[in-house]
């Protein structure tokens, strides 16, 4: 039963790792799509503004992507817990909290000079 439970866990776990993948994949694909059209359509004193959405919206598809890596690791963590996993889960909260921090302050940055922190641009 319980090599079950472990086989079907690294399962589950393997899929949400494809979803974080796919996560990724899907918002830089965006972020590079939009950054184009920016670039072609932006003045060039604006480009540099015009920007700082993309670069937002695409810091929220990747936060949202490593609480998604975060809950695989615990699935792998809760069936099977070694040292080394512990630490790469370890590892992993702390980059996603990094990565927070610095996208909550510039998000609040942007409010403070009055830039929306997205926008429905292609």
């Amino acid at each position: 039963m319980g090599d079950f439970i472990v086989a079907i866990s690294s399962q589950i776990a393997l899929l949400i790792d494809g979803a974080a993948a796919l996560i990724v994949g899907l918002a830089t694909l965006e972020a590079i799509v939009r950054s184009v059209y920016t670039y072609a359509t932006s003045p060039e004193g604006k480009r540099i503004k015009s920007i700082q959405p993309i670069r937002w919206r695409l810091g929220h598809w990747l936060s949202l992507s490593l609480e998604f890596l975060i809950g695989s690791d615990i699935i792998r963590t809760a069936v099977s817990p070694t040292w080394i996993q512990l630490g790469q889960l370890g590892g992993i909260v702390v980059l996603r909290v990094v990565i927070n921090y610095t996208l909550g302050k510039d998000i609040a940055e942007a409010e403070s000079e009055g830039v929306p922190p997205s926008s429905t641009d292609p």
